[in-house]
């Protein structure tokens, strides 16, 4: 199981989610779930929903630990993430964790 967590909404945009959705996709081809964890509207979700896909919701407060919850719950071993927003802690709390960290860097300062 492979646990994508990006963001989008009106004002972020559908950009990281579309990516997301792609890779997940074609993931799935090569027999790999995907689940993702979001923090945006409910529109973006039922959009990840619609296209077959399980979506929890993570608040900016508690990110990092309800990440992590899900990825424990769900027997994650792979986090891809997607966005802009996170600290290099953020990325070295999922590895601590014991996950394998995907970072979609297309700014490349990750």
């Amino acid at each position: 199981m492979i646990l994508i967590r990006t963001d989008g909404s009106e004002q972020v945009g559908l950009g990281h989610v579309r990516r997301c959705l792609a890779l997940a996709h074609a993931l799935r081809a090569e027999g790999q779930e995907c689940l993702f964890a979001l923090r945006g509207d409910l529109l973006v979700a039922k959009l990840v929903e619609e296209a077959g896909f399980v979506v929890s919701s993570v608040s900016r407060e508690h990110d990092l630990v309800e990440t992590l919850t899900m990825a424990q719950t769900s027997q994650v071993r792979v986090v891809i993430v997607d966005s802009y927003v996170y600290a290099p802690s953020y990325y070295e709390g999922l590895r601590h964790a014991g996950l394998y960290v995907v970072a979609i860097d297309d700014v490349a300062d990750r």
